[in-house]
C-alpha cells in the first residue's frame, strides 16, 4: 500500500542547522515518496534550513494548553502508563526514585497528544493513508502512545539511535522505553547491537524490529582531510 502523507516528528529539524543532518538527506526521499509531509519539531530554534516545497512545519507546542484543569484530568492516564511501564521496565528502581519526573513527562505527552488529535481532525488527515514517522524514540513516541488509543489505525514508525541504551543515559532519554516501542508498528534500529539490546530487554516487540543504517552525503569532508595531509 502506498501512503500519501507522512507526519515526521523531529527534535528540531528543520531548525538548528547543526543537528539532525541525516534528516536533511532523508528529506528529499520523503518528499518524493509522499504527496505531503508534515514536520513536527519538538524544539523551535532561530535558524532554519531549506526544506522541500511539499513539507509543512507545524509547531504543536504553540497549540497545546497546559492549564491546571488539563493537568489534573490527565493524571489518571499518566499513572496508568507509569504502572504499565514499571511492569516492563528493566531498571524499576529508577521509576521509584524519579516518580515525579516520570509523572510530569507522561502528563506532558498526554496533553500534547490531545492537541495532536485535534490537529488531525481539524486538518481532515486521512489516517489510513498516513504514516507517522518519529526520527527518535523519545518524546514523540510517548505522545503517539496516547494518540493511538484514539487512532489505532495510524501506522507509526520509530527510528532508534543511542537513546535506547538505558545503561548509558540512566533513563534521561530512554524514558518509557516499553511504552514507546509498543506504540510503534515498526522499529528501525541504526545498528545490529541496538536491535539485539531491545530484543533482550523487551522481547514482546521482537517482531517489529528492523535494522536500517544511517548514511550521509560527503560534503567535501574527505577532500578537506586530504588537503590537510
Amino acid at each position: 500500500m502506498k501512503y500519501k502523507q507522512c507526519i515526521l516528528f523531529t527534535d528540531s529539524y528543520p531548525y538548528d542547522i547543526y543537528f539532525e543532518q541525516f534528516i536533511e538527506n532523508e528529506a528529499s526521499y520523503l518528499s518524493k515518496a509522499f504527496d505531503k509531509v508534515y514536520v513536527f519539531p519538538a524544539n523551535i530554534k532561530n535558524t532554519i534550513r531549506e526544506y522541500p516545497s511539499n513539507f509543512e512545519i507545524v509547531d504543536l507546542n504553540k497549540l497545546s494548553t497546559f492549564s491546571k484543569k488539563n493537568i489534573f484530568l490527565t493524571i489518571p492516564y499518566a499513572l496508568i502508563t507509569i504502572l504499565v511501564e514499571l511492569y516492563y521496565a528493566k531498571h524499576k528502581i529508577v521509576y521509584f526514585k524519579c516518580f515525579l519526573k516520570k509523572l510530569k513527562s507522561s502528563i506532558n505527552a498526554k496533553i500534547t497528544s490531545k492537541t495532536f488529535n485535534l490537529w488531525l481532525n481539524k486538518n481532515s488527515i486521512d489516517i489510513k493513508n498516513t504514516i507517522a514517522y518519529s526520527y527518535w524514540t523519545m518524546h514523540w513516541m510517548h505522545v503517539l502512545h496516547y494518540s493511538k488509543k484514539k487512532f489505532p489505525n495510524l501506522k507509526t514508525i520509530s527510528r532508534v539511535h543511542t537513546e535506547m541504551y538505558e545503561e548509558i543515559f540512566n533513563n534521561l532519554y530512554s524514558d518509557f522505553n516499553f511504552t514507546k516501542y509498543n506504540a510503534s508498528n515498526e522499529i528501525y534500529c541504526i545498528s545490529e547491537n541496538a536491535a539485539s539490546c531491545i530484543i533482550r530487554d523487551y522481547p514482546i516487540v521482537k517482531d517489529r524490529i528492523k535494522v536500517a543504517y544511517l548514511g550521509t552525503f560527503d560534503k567535501g569532508f574527505k577532500e578537506n582531510l586530504q588537503n590537510n595531509d
